[in-house]
C-alpha cells in the first residue's frame, strides 16, 4: 500500500509540473485581458484582422 501512494504521489508531482507551465501562460493572458479591458477603448471590440 505504501508503495502504492509513492507511486500516486510521484504521478501527481509530475503532472504539477507538466502543467505549471501551462496555468502561468493562462494567468499571463487573463493579466493581458484585464490590463486592456483597463486602459481608455479596451473594451472596444475590434474588427478581425486589425
Amino acid at each position: 500500500m505504501l508503495d502504492y501512494a509513492a507511486d500516486l504521489a510521484a504521478r501527481s508531482a509530475v503532472l504539477t509540473h507538466e502543467n505549471e507551465r501551462r496555468w502561468q501562460i493562462f494567468h499571463e493572458r487573463v493579466d493581458q485581458i484585464v490590463g486592456a479591458a483597463d486602459t481608455p477603448g479596451g473594451n472596444e471590440i475590434r474588427p478581425e484582422g486589425r
